[in-house]
Parts: C-alpha cells; sequence; structure tokens
C-alpha cells in the first residue's frame, strides 16, 4: 500500500517544477487508488511498486512533460503503457493535449479503459494492440518499459518503431537508465525533493 502523506510533498514539488497546480494532486491520487485496488490481479507494478508509487512512477511520468512540454492539440502516444504510465498522469495534467494509451494485455487494456472512464479524461484513449498494428501517427510517442539489455537488440527495435509511429519533426521520448543506448540524453532534476530522471530524446524523420 503506497503512504500518500510521504509521497504528495515530492508529486507537490514536480507538479510546481513543472508550473502546475496542486489541484491536480487530487485526479492523480484517485489514478493511483486505481492502480492500487488491481495491482497484484493484474501485475500493473513491480513487487513493492506500490510503495513509492506516486513518487516513482507518478512524478517521474510527469517529468516527459519537462523534456518535451505539451503543446496544445498536439496527439501523445504512451507505447506500452502497462498501468497508465505516464500516458495518465500526462493526460490528466494536460487537458490540452490528446493521449492514446498502446497497450497489447488485454486485461490491462481493460483496466485502462475502466480508469480512463472513472477518471473523466476526455483527451485520453485505449488501443488494445501492439505498436506494430498502429496505422496512426503521433507528434509525440513516449515510454518508460523500456529493455536495456545490451546485444539483444530491442532497444533499437522499439526506437524503430517508435519513429515509425511518430511524424517528421515529432519526438521520441523514453525513460532511461545508467546504461541508455546511443542519442541525446539529459536528466530533468527537481532538487527540492532530490529527485532526477534520465531520458532520451530523438527527433523523427
Amino acid at each position: 500500500m503506497f503512504h500518500v502523506e510521504q509521497q504528495t510533498g515530492t508529486l507537490a514539488a514536480v507538479l510546481r517544477h513543472l508550473g502546475l497546480p496542486d489541484a491536480l494532486l487530487s485526479p492523480l491520487v484517485a489514478y493511483a487508488d486505481a492502480v492500487e485496488r488491481d495491482a497484484d490481479r493484474l501485475g500493473l507494478v513491480s513487487e513493492g511498486g506500490l510503495e513509492d508509487f506516486l513518487t516513482r512512477h507518478v512524478a517521474e511520468s510527469l517529468l516527459f512533460a519537462a523534456i518535451r512540454p505539451p503543446v496544445a492539440g498536439e496527439r501523445w502516444a504512451d507505447i506500452g503503457s502497462g498501468a497508465g504510465l505516464p500516458g495518465i498522469p500526462l493526460a490528466i495534467a494536460y487537458p490540452e493535449i490528446h493521449v492514446t494509451l498502446v497497450e497489447p494485455q488485454q486485461r490491462r487494456a481493460g483496466f485502462l479503459e475502466l480508469t480512463v472512464e472513472d477518471l473523466g479524461l476526455a483527451n485520453a484513449d485505449v488501443v488494445p494492440q501492439r505498436a506494430q498494428q498502429l496505422k496512426d501517427e503521433f507528434n509525440v510517442t513516449a515510454t518508460r518499459a523500456f529493455s536495456s539489455s545490451e546485444g539483444s537488440g530491442a532497444d533499437d527495435k522499439v526506437l524503430e518503431l517508435m519513429r515509425t509511429v511518430t511524424v517528421p519533426g515529432g519526438h521520441v521520448l523514453v525513460q532511461v537508465g545508467q546504461n541508455p543506448p546511443n542519442g541525446e540524453v539529459s536528466s530533468i532534476r527537481v532538487d527540492s525533493v532530490d529527485l532526477e530522471v534520465r531520458f532520451l530524446r530523438m527527433t523523427a524523420e
């Protein structure tokens, strides 16, 4: 179970860092509650992930907007959305963009559809299929579900797939760990809560 009191301070700091209102705390916590209810049944987060869900998952997802600020009217895609990260926090915080949650696992996609409806997110939709099957193109494609295993070829395949569904001049955003693939890697840091997240940003051709 996540501890709201301990984590909303970090989340509030990230909202301030992005110039967003504290009023967003309520729907973001409501989203975290929905994940908590179904986390075990659907395997939405890793073991122990609920303990710092608001800090590690929701707050870090919002920082995608620091590496590439959303523009009104844009279409963003969350590739391999899983529990709705980073797509749902971004849709909550930026109602002026449209966010498509791409999730091939049917049970998780069902959870996303119900959560989007319950939260009243008119600017989000769910596509229950693999990204390879997408026919639309997006201004920005983003993912946190990214393998960095050396020698697997997974990195290049994922990046190339994301590029193919991103409009020319649009951006591919990937949250990365300590050994990212080649590309422009930037760190976003919120000093007041000692939070730092690294992103790979690429421009689609």
